[in-house]
Order: structure tokens, then sequence, then C-alpha cells
């Protein structure tokens, strides 16, 4: 499994959930790169994609209950006693007024996948467990996916930016999160 994108990193966080602006520009400055390194080539084949979900995606506005995030709610970020439930949450470096949808897509997205298929049943039935626990509303829970969506967005933009003197680490995160995207896009 490669490593995942530290949160702090990926994106302003303040302008994920307002505006995609940002990430736009970021796609138009990767598509001006020049085709000279396996990882150029990597990234510029699977670039009209992400460009395609994000102006899907980027239309959609997201206002409601705005609270304190954690911003990188995965089980990795999780403590647990012998029982298996929760008895401790990690990593609060990225914690961010933000709608509450965000750790709740956050959450679906390191949770609801087999290596890249995205798990419907695991989907389900984490939203079952969540709203018996915590109401969502119905345009919380629409959000869902397009949260996921631009967040895959931003680990793409990443991946090709983060790592390029380990290009061949790079490639395979920009080929995950490609395969993890069309798969939520099939099951969804």
């Amino acid at each position: 499994m490669i490593r995942r994108p530290p949160r702090s990193t990926l994106f302003p966080y303040t302008t994920l959930f307002r505006s995609p602006e940002w990430l736009k520009q970021k796609y138009n400055e990767m598509d001006n790169v020049s085709i000279h390194s396996e990882l150029n080539a990597g990234m510029k084949s699977d670039l009209p994609f992400f460009k395609n979900v994000l102006r899907d995606v980027s239309q959609i506005e997201y206002e409601g209950n705005q609270l304190p995030t954690h911003g990188d709610f995965a089980k990795n970020n999780l403590l647990f006693d012998t029982s298996g439930k929760v008895s401790g949450i990690l990593d609060f470096d990225d914690i961010r007024i933000a709608p509450r949808i965000k750790d709740v897509a956050n959450s679906i997205f390191y949770s609801c996948y087999d290596e890249t298929n995205f798990n419907i049943l695991k989907y389900q039935k984490f939203l079952s467990i969540y709203k018996n626990n915590i109401t969502l509303n119905r345009e919380e829970e629409r959000l869902i996916v397009p949260a996921i969506l631009r967040e895959s967005c931003s680990i793409f933009s990443w991946y090709y930016d983060s790592n390029k003197k380990q290009s061949q680490e790079s490639l395979t995160g920009m080929k995950e999160i490609r395969e993890k995207t069309k798969s939520l896009l099939e099951k969804i």
C-alpha cells in the first residue's frame, strides 16, 4: 500500500468547501507541463479524467453545519479498547472549522474501499451506523460523494507534486486514486 498524503500538505482547507478555484488553477498548471518523464506522462494521461470530475463537483456548495472538524478522521488516527470501541482520537494538527460532512466523507474514503474497489456495502453500513448516532440531513447525505470526489481530485494533484524524486511512488499513488475514483463513480 502506498503512503497516504498528509492532510496538512493537501490543500488550503478553508477553500475546499467554498471554492475549488485553487485546484482548477493547479490542474491548468499541470496541463502545461511537458512530457519529459514517466511521471509527467502518467499525470497527463489521467489529468483529463480528474478535470472532468472536478468540473462536475465544483459548483456544489458546502455551507451547512460548520463546526470544528478533525480533518484526518481515519482508522489509523483512532485508538480502540479491547472490545473494539473507540477509546481515543489522535492527530489534531488539521483541525479546522468546516462542514461536518468533510469528516464524514474522509472517514468513508479511508474505510469503505477494498484496495481500489469502492465497497457499497461498507458504505451503507457506515452510513447506517453513523446515522444511528448522529443525524445527517438530506443535503449532507447528498454531499458525501461529491466531497469524496473533490478530495480525490486534490489527492491526485498531491501525488503528482509531492514526491517527484520518487516518481514510481507518485505514479502508483496517482493510479490508485484514479482507480478508487472510477470505482466510486461506477458504484454510486
